[in-house]
């Protein structure tokens, strides 16, 4: 949990100083290259961090999918041990137990 916390806000701060850095050079981008060449590092340096989420998001997601598949099995087994349980409880009544 903590860690997901830390990624947004590590993705927050990033959006924010890429949106900044935009703001602030807007009105003197033209030509210049030393803009264009920080804009395309922090673009790059964006797309990196996004593929890295997508990437834990994917394994999280897998992960989240096995857990289900588990736990419907696990429910599975509860309802037949139940119906097996009542059915012993059936038995046990009719023999007069």
């Amino acid at each position: 949990m903590r860690k997901q916390v830390k990624l947004k806000l590590f993705a927050a701060v990033s959006l924010g100083f890429v949106l900044a850095l935009g703001v602030m050079s807007a009105g003197h981008a033209g030509q210049n290259p030393t803009v264009y060449n920080n804009l395309m590092r922090s673009r790059d340096a964006l797309l990196n961090q996004r593929a890295y989420l997508q990437k834990a998001l994917d394994g999280l997601s897998s992960q989240l999918n096995d857990l289900n598949d588990k736990i419907g099995r696990l429910r599975d087994y509860l309802d037949q041990n139940d119906q097996a349980l009542r059915d012993v409880d059936r038995a046990l009544r009719q023999a007069g137990y």
